[in-house]
């Protein structure tokens, strides 16, 4: 899973020097860790399928699903944020960790429910994935900050946006956004308690906006959360040999996780 994400976010030189291809064998590598990947996925598709007594986990209840409507439901799995929401427990036990007067608050059953979701807002300060990239289907007009970086096909406009052509791939820099002072009061702290003030969470990005926004919302946050109610509630957490975790980032492929 490790190897699928480091190479999801890499970039392929041979792309803009198309002469590359002679000597790079980055697309032979990426088919064959395809082909194992599929071909693991799919092991685990017909173990299930092969069980006698059926259970209660995800490929059960969608192999159920199989059954009645075959032609929609196919062997067909999607890996998408498989890392980011292991990479936002991390990142959510590493705060508790530093902020040991907010892990105290969380084993209180009477306030752990709320309390939690707001860990699931409170990743803000780290947040895990870089938007995947958006291809324009029409002439749009972005409106941003003078401090946006125009590239191929972004035309900058005399006010503050630009004229993104059709057919451009955007990055949205949601890690950026999350951390920018003119909309975060305080942003580079870890801050709960800023989600009980009304409309506050509006502002995050985590899983995108609009139409495109993740289908797996509601599965991750329920994960997540559930997650890290088992984790605080089962066992006990202490920092030992450093009086708090190193909190800086390095990018993982789309992954942004520790640097140490």
């Amino acid at each position: 899973m490790a190897e699928v994400v480091t190479s999801n976010g890499a970039g392929n030189a041979a792309d803009y020097f198309p002469i590359l291809c002679w000597i790079t064998d980055y697309e032979k590598r990426v088919k064959k860790l395809g082909g194992r990947v599929d071909e693991f996925l799919q092991s685990l598709v017909d173990e299930k399928r092969a069980e006698k007594e059926k259970g209660h986990t995800m490929i059960d209840r969608l192999l159920s699903l199989q059954e009645t409507q075959p032609e929609y439901y196919t062997d067909v799995m999607i890996l998408a944020r498989t890392d980011t929401s292991a990479a936002t427990l991390e990142w959510a036990m590493f705060n508790f960790l530093n902020h040991p007067e907010l892990l105290k608050k969380a084993k209180d059953r009477n306030r752990r429910e709320n309390w939690f979701r707001l860990v699931n807002k409170g990743t803000r300060h780290h947040e895990a994935s870089l938007s995947p990239k958006h291809s324009v289907r029409d002439i749009t007009t972005i409106l941003c900050g003078s401090n946006a970086s125009p590239s191929h096909g972004v035309r900058r406009l005399h006010g503050a946006g630009y004229d993104v052509l059709r057919g451009t791939i955007l990055l949205v820099n949601v890690w950026a956004i999350h951390r920018d002072p003119k909309l975060w009061e305080e942003s580079e702290k870890f801050k709960l308690e800023r989600f009980e003030k009304e409309g506050e969470d509006k502002k995050l990005m985590s899983f995108g906006i609009g139409r495109r926004v993740c289908p797996g919302l509601g599965l991750a946050q329920q994960l997540v959360t559930l997650a890290l109610d088992l984790f605080v509630q089962c066992f006990e957490w202490e920092i030992t040999g450093k009086e708090y975790v190193d909190m800086r980032e390095t990018e993982k492929g789309i992954t942004m996780g520790r640097a140490t």
